[in-house]
């Protein structure tokens, strides 16, 4: 699985669909998003510590007017990538 931080567009990708960055210092980067469609509400959350590189989530679908019908939580280690520049 990978994992794409933009800090210029302040977005994670590489899960189901992109997240925003809400916050980040020096140690942690802080993340969620939200995916609707007409039947279900989809909502990703976490941080990604930018020291350890551990990288946890949840995301919660909920049908909606019913139940939660689908729960996942992440636990990733990331590797950093060498800059470009």
């Amino acid at each position: 699985m990978g994992i794409i931080i933009n800090f210029t567009a302040r977005t994670v990708a590489g899960l189901d669909f992109p997240l925003k960055i809400t916050s980040s210092d020096e140690t942690t980067i802080f993340f969620e998003g939200s995916h609707d469609t007409e039947l279900t509400a989809r909502k990703i959350s976490g941080s990604i510590d930018r020291v350890t590189g551990d990288m946890k989530a949840v995301s919660i679908k909920i049908k909606k007017n019913t139940f939660i019908s689908l729960d996942v939580a992440y636990a990733l280690k990331c590797r950093p990538t060498q800059r470009m520049f």
